[in-house]
């Protein structure tokens, strides 16, 4: 202290004007300098906190879409001032750069982005009257706003007039085929009458969101993608516990599925034209029925080198009623005897969605667990056949924890309980369904039971 007192009475040595007498070790002569700084800690390099701060960088122009209230906001902003002047002292005019970044960006979006590419919806349909009252509205608002170009409704041999006449007198363009030949059949032939480079495909029981359009542009952009997918939404109408329950599961499974899939699901799904033809579309001799023909397309789409993107944006209303034996019947029927031939005539998903590994090992434990509860009623309550069963249950709530979990974030605990339980008999009769084809397939080898898996039909009843 009686150093830096010495310093600052001396004449000569006072620091100069503006700099601080702490930090001030700069105006002092070079031979006490480095004294200095270790008596008041002032380092060569001034801390951080008192350097100069930082110019802020420029705001970004508005680009294409913003309002003129927001450019004109930029160019009035304090960090363009001095920016302002020194381009204009140069002849450059800030609001002509603007308008040259927003014509860029236009351009870029007309000509180098899909959405200039067309949209045709094709709706297959069958006595579906009641239904089109609410899923066809929403489209046609769609094409009234030019976000798709066309809306098709085809009725497959309905065999009465109800739904031709509700489309056609909602505005949509109605097709007719002479018999019934099933959903596939019916979209090929809307594919046929469309003029659109993309094709989406609505269920006649699906109210898609109005956001469809943008979600599919948008998943389409890369050129690679043939298809894009969505799912259901959480607001199922019918409020009954099958229905409900059918719509959630499907929900679950779309949503926590990977984004590339190996699948395809026409309930909400588009696919572009070119890839559409360059695999010939839907199988028609196989499918006369509403059952995995969307999954086979898929299959043939990814074969064909066309990656199909599922869009967890791109979300639909199921508006169909189910009853628990609708449900089984369909699960059974519709859904695991073809999909369990696609998959034994190697044309079929066999590791995605809900036949993926870990859908397996949840089958198997379900199977496990009703062992267990077997062996428990048949030997009496032993501390060992509790045990048992004990763990079986706590191994198969811990591997459906993340179903459980969503039923009671959807519904609550008493309809989670309940689809849970559900759901493990669906366990049950899916995975022997898929047994019962697997041993089907097999005895039959030895009489071409390749060709008969491939030939196999959508249902059986």
């Amino acid at each position: 202290m009686r150093l830096i007192s010495t310093l600052l009475t001396t004449p000569g040595l006072r620091p100069k004007r503006g700099v601080s007498a702490t930090l001030g070790s700069a105006g002092a002569p070079a031979s006490i300098r480095p004294r200095l700084r270790r008596l008041t800690g002032c380092s060569r390099r001034q801390p951080r906190s008192c350097r100069r701060p930082k110019k802020s960088p420029l705001p970004l122009p508005p680009l294409a879409g913003a309002s003129r209230s927001s450019t004109a906001n930029w160019l009035r902003s304090p960090s363009m001032t001095p920016q302002r002047a020194r381009l204009r002292r140069k002849g450059i005019d800030l609001r002509h750069i603007v308008c040259f970044v927003r014509l860029l960006t236009l351009l870029k979006c007309v000509a180098g982005s899909p959405m200039a590419a067309s949209i045709s919806i094709i709706m297959p349909a069958y006595r579906a009257a009641r239904y089109l009252e609410r899923a066809l509205p929403p489209l046609i608002a769609l094409r009234e706003r030019g976000a798709v170009s066309e809306v098709i409704v085809v009725d497959d041999a309905s065999g009465e007039p109800s739904t031709q006449e509700a489309a056609r007198r909602l505005g949509a363009t109605v097709l007719a085929l002479n018999k019934n030949a099933g959903p596939g059949a019916a979209r090929n032939f809307g594919v046929r009458q469309s003029s659109g480079d993309i094709l989406w495909f609505v269920d006649a029981d699906v109210v898609a969101h109005p956001c469809g359009p943008d979600k599919i542009r948008a998943a389409l952009a890369e050129d690679s993608i043939g298809a894009v997918f969505g799912s259901y939404d959480n607001l199922p109408p019918e409020k009954n516990f099958a229905s409900t329950y059918k719509n959630l599961v499907h929900r679950f499974y779309h949503q926590r599925a990977k984004a590339n899939s190996d699948s395809f699901w026409s309930g909400c799904g588009a696919v572009r034209r070119a890839a559409f033809l360059e695999v010939g579309g839907f199988e028609e001799a196989r499918f006369g029925r509403p059952a995995v023909e969307d999954v086979e397309l898929g299959y043939r789409l990814r074969i064909a080198g066309w990656k199909i993107r599922l869009s967890h944006d791109l979300l639909g209303t199921h508006l169909k009623r189910w009853t628990l034996v609708d449900v089984i019947r369909t699960d059974i029927f519709h859904r695991a005897v073809p999909w369990s031939n696609l998959i034994l005539a190697g044309r079929g998903v066999n590791d995605d969605l809900n036949v993926s590994r870990s859908e397996r090992l949840k089958a198997a434990a379900a199977w496990l667990w009703v062992v267990s509860a077997a062996i428990l009623l048949a030997s009496g309550i032993t501390m060992s056949s509790a045990l048992l069963s004990s763990a079986m249950t706590l191994a198969l709530v811990a591997l459906n924890a993340p179903l459980i979990a969503f039923f009671f974030r959807e519904r609550g605990a008493w309809f989670s309980f309940r689809a849970f339980m559900f759901h493990q008999l669906y366990y049950l009769y899916s995975s022997a369904t898929f047994l019962a084809c697997m041993l089907r397939f097999h005895l039959s080898r030895g009489r071409g039971g390749a060709a008969l898996a491939a030939r196999a039909p959508a249902a059986v009843e």
